[in-house]
């Protein structure tokens, strides 16, 4: 029997569907299908046609359909709360249902900006593909070979000087104060001062105005899709 669930996102229900639909999600997402295949595996999921839908591709590959209000599918997108275990995924944009075939390239390549959300991988573990805007066009440059470069070599070699380097550079990618990054990161702000100044020193440039932190965060998001260039392709 086919399995239903209501998912809540922020105390909003949203009707995903689930690996048990495999054979029917894979028709509604397959564009070559004739129309009224899609829409009948539709019907038979129990979507309706005219609500917005979005698809879920997960960083193991996976592929799932959820379909609700504008709302819901926005909080799944901005939901700060997710477990630290939590299934890593990119999330596609919403579309009208019939549309969805076209959003699975940017769902997927919107999960190869994930990461562990550990210290030693730190990053979201779930990214929406509109938040990336032209940044996602990074996964076809590294696909067509984009190599790593200079900067990346560098904060490679900063990640590896000390176990708390990657969290460090990623809460100062993120450009927010550095007493606020201090609390985030559980340290005094003295301290961080002298971690952002021994990664100044490794890096080679300053983080401590905007351009040199946007050439780390390009730096890190290049890191990142590197290391996970096998998946959503």
């Amino acid at each position: 029997m086919r399995e239903r669930r209501e998912v809540a996102f922020g105390g909003v229900s949203a009707a995903r569907v689930l690996h048990d639909d495999g054979e029917l999600v894979e028709v509604l997402l397959d564009a070559s299908a004739p129309v009224e295949d899609r829409c009948h595996a539709a019907k038979s999921l129990g979507l309706t046609r005219s609500a917005p839908a979005r698809v879920i591709a997960g960083f193991d590959g996976s592929l799932q359909v959820i379909a609700a209000n504008t709302e819901a599918l926005q909080v799944i997108a901005a939901n700060t709360e997710t477990p630290p275990d939590g299934p890593r995924a990119g999330v596609g944009p919403a579309v009208p249902l019939l549309e969805l075939p076209q959003t699975v390239a940017a769902a997927r390549a919107a999960a190869r900006f994930t990461a562990d959300g550990t210290p030693a991988d730190p990053g979201p573990r779930v990214v929406h593909a509109e938040d990336l805007g032209g940044l996602i066009m990074l996964t076809a440059a590294v696909d067509a070979g984009l190599g790593a470069g200079p900067d990346l070599a560098a904060v490679e070699r900063t990640a590896a000087a000390a176990p708390w380097m990657p969290a460090t550079l990623d809460m100062l990618a993120g450009g927010a104060g550095l007493r606020t990054a201090a609390a985030s990161l559980r340290v005094h702000h003295s301290t961080l001062h002298e971690r952002m100044a021994q990664a100044e020193r490794l890096l080679g440039w300053s983080l401590r105005e905007q351009p040199g932190r946007l050439r780390l965060t390009f730096a890190l998001m290049l890191r990142r899709l590197h290391r996970n260039s096998e998946h959503g392709r």
